[in-house]
């Protein structure tokens, strides 16, 4: 089986560690009953992550697929 292309390791990296960070500060401020921080922390680590998440997805698949087309 062939390893994986660079890039896909890498934007598989970064949305591990956008889904852990967003648990870790999600799960502490609810244990902290902190309503208005959780507020806030869904708020920042929802959608501008997930579309910058998204952005590294898709900067990894078209740069392989250009190495496939070319190569």
């Amino acid at each position: 089986m062939d390893r994986p292309a660079a890039e896909h390791v890498v934007a598989t990296a970064f949305a591990a560690v956008v889904f852990a960070g967003r648990f870790a500060v999600n799960r502490t401020l609810h244990l902290a009953e902190a309503t208005g921080g959780l507020a806030a922390a869904k708020v920042v680590t929802g959608f501008p992550l997930t579309a910058l998440m998204g952005l590294v997805v898709i900067w990894a698949f078209r740069r392989t697929t250009k190495r496939l087309i070319t190569g």
